[in-house]
């Protein structure tokens, strides 16, 4: 399972050179784990960059991907005790 941060989701969306990069080493869906955190700064930006529609499009297809919920139970460590 492969983590995609928010700067790569951007930089794949835009389809920047980097974007191509990050989208060589993408999983398929199945393995491909999206942050709720990630869902939301992809929203933001999304929404200020690009309209409302595009936003809900991008987060309709984080949902066919694996949607981990990060919450305060999410935790382990020394600074971010469980």
């Amino acid at each position: 399972m492969r983590l995609v941060d928010t700067s790569a989701w951007i930089e794949w969306l835009i389809a920047s050179p980097v974007g191509a990069t990050v989208s060589a080493n993408l999983p398929e869906r199945t393995q491909w784990l999206v942050p709720t955190i990630v869902q939301l700064e992809l929203a933001m930006w999304l929404t200020r960059e690009a309209g409302e529609d595009k936003a809900d499009q991008v987060i309709a297809f984080t949902e066919t991907c694996v949607v981990a919920d990060l919450d305060t139970a999410v935790g382990g460590g020394p600074l971010c005790p469980a």
